[in-house]
C-alpha cells in the first residue's frame, strides 16, 4: 500500500502533529510505503518514510504568523496538488488533514486516487455551534485563537473538503453521526480509532488492585481548561457527589481566560487540587484510579486512550468519543447530565467493586488500543476503500 499523506501543519508537534506522526509511523511499521507533505517535520520518522517539507525551502522554517494559518494551508494545499499531479502513478491512496486539502482531493479525483479526509473533530459546524452555546451559556466569549470560532470563510472550505473526499475518516461513533445528522451518507464515513502510547502510558505494576478502605479514590481531569471540556460540569457534579475526604480530585491543565472567575467557590474545595499545567500528565496517570472527561465535544480524545492503559477507570460523557464500553471500562453520562455524572462519582468511591471491575476492564480493554492496533485499522480502512472502488 503506497500512501501519500498530506499534513499541513507542524508534523510531529504535540497536539494534531503528534497524532498525524503516530499514524505515519504506524502505517510504516504495518509494511505501507509513506510519503509525507508537511509543513515542517518537527520530529524524526523512520528511515523509509519520505518527507517533503512545504515551508522549509533550504532549511529554513517559514514561520505560520507570516501570513497567517489560513494562507500558509492554502499554499501547502497548492504545493501538495501539483506534487500530486507530477507523481501520480506512484500511490494508492492520499491521506489529508483539514483546511489544506481541498485541491489536494480535487487533484485525487481526476486522477483516480481513493482519497481520505481525517476528522478529528466533530463536523466543524456542529462543533462551532455547542461550544458558541455553551460559552454564552456561562457568559463568555470564544476567543480569537479558539479553532471552534465561527471563521465563515474556513467552515466554508471544510465543507467544501467533506464534499470532495471520497471518504471521511472518523475516530469515533459520536463524530460520524455529526455527519450523518448533517446529511452526509453512512457509506462516505469509515471508522478507524486513535491509540497511546506504551513507551509513556502504562500500569507500573501490570494489573490494578483493590484500595484498602482507607485509600483516597484519585480522580483526574487532564486537559485545557474550557467550556468545551465541561470542567464547570464536573465541579458542580463534585459538589453533588458529597464524597468527602474519600476522593481527591486533580485537575490539570491551564485556563483559558475569565472561564477559572465562573467557579472559585466550587474550586476552593478542600478535596479539589488544581495542578496546572504538568509536562509528566503519564505519572499523574499512573497515580490515579479515575478519569473524568465531561467534554461537550470532542473527536476522540487521546486522553481517554492514555488513562485505560494507566489503569484509570473513565467516566466520561457521551460526547467525548472515548473507546469505552459502559460498565465495563467506565461510566457513561448523557452531555450536560451532571446528576447523572455526581451519582457515577459516589457510586466509584462507595462501591470499591465497581471501581476495581472498571478499571480493570479498562487496562485490559487498553490492550487493543495502541497506536500500533491504530495503524492496523487505518490500513484496513485503506484496502477496503481501495477494494471497492475496484469493483465498482
Amino acid at each position: 500500500m503506497r500512501v501519500f499523506y498530506s499534513f499541513g501543519g507542524r508534523f510531529g508537534r504535540t497536539g494534531i502533529g503528534e497524532t498525524a506522526w503516530q499514524q505515519v509511523c504506524g502505517l510504516a511499521a504495518a509494511g505501507c510505503r509513506v510519503t509525507v507533505a508537511c509543513g515542517s517535520c518537527e520530529r524524526p520518522v523512520p528511515p523509509a518514510v519520505e518527507m517533503v517539507e512545504t515551508f522549509r525551502p533550504a532549511g529554513f522554517k517559514i514561520p505560520y504568523r507570516f501570513l497567517g494559518i489560513d494562507l500558509m494551508y492554502g499554499i501547502h494545499d497548492r504545493i501538495v496538488s501539483r506534487m500530486l499531479a507530477r507523481r501520480a502513478g506512484q500511490f494508492d491512496v492520499v491521506h489529508c488533514w483539514p483546511l489544506a486539502a481541498e485541491q489536494t482531493l480535487r487533484r485525487a479525483r481526476r486522477i483516480g486516487i481513493p482519497s481520505f479526509l481525517e476528522r478529528p473533530n466533530t463536523h466543524s459546524g456542529y462543533a462551532i455551534e455547542v461550544v458558541a452555546a455553551e460559552a454564552r451559556r456561562l457568559g463568555l466569549h470564544v476567543d480569537e485563537e479558539n479553532s471552534h470560532r465561527l471563521r465563515p470563510g474556513r467552515l466554508a472550505r471544510e465543507i467544501r473538503e467533506y464534499e470532495t473526499a471520497d471518504w471521511i475518516m472518523c475516530p469515533s461513533d459520536f463524530v460520524a453521526s455529526t455527519f450523518v445528522n448533517r446529511g452526509f451518507p453512512a457509506s462516505k464515513i469509515l471508522r478507524h480509532q486513535y491509540g497511546f502510547d506504551p513507551q509513556r502510558f502504562f500500569q507500573q505494576s501490570g494489573a490494578v488492585r483493590a484500595l484498602r478502605e482507607s485509600d483516597v479514590v484519585e480522580f483526574i481531569f487532564a486537559g485545557r481548561c474550557e467550556p468545551r471540556k465541561g470542567l464547570h460540569h464536573l465541579l458542580h457534579a463534585w459538589e453533588r457527589a458529597r464524597v468527602g475526604r474519600r476522593a481527591r480530585l486533580r485537575i490539570v491543565g491551564k485556563y483559558v481566560d475569565g472561564y477559572r472567575e465562573k467557579m472559585p467557590e466550587l474550586l476552593r474545595a478542600e478535596s479539589v487540587v488544581e495542578c496546572g499545567f504538568v509536562s509528566d500528565v503519564e505519572r499523574l496517570m499512573r497515580d490515579s484510579h479515575v478519569l473524568v472527561l465531561p467534554s461537550i465535544e470532542e473527536g476522540s480524545a487521546l486522553v481517554t486512550y492514555e488513562a485505560m492503559a494507566s489503569g484509570c477507570a473513565l467516566l466520561v460523557s457521551d460526547a467525548t468519543g472515548a473507546p469505552v464500553v459502559h460498565g465495563q471500562s467506565g461510566l457513561v453520562h448523557p452531555v450536560g447530565d451532571v446528576a447523572r455524572l455526581a451519582a457515577q462519582i459516589a457510586d466509584v468511591v462507595k462501591v470499591p467493586e465497581l471501581l476495581l471491575s472498571l478499571r480493570t476492564g479498562a487496562l485490559n480493554e487498553s490492550a487493543r488500543l495502541t497506536w500500533s492496533d491504530a495503524a492496523v485499522r487505518l490500513r484496513g480502512c485503506y484496502e477496503a476503500a481501495a477494494a471497492r472502488v475496484r469493483a465498482v
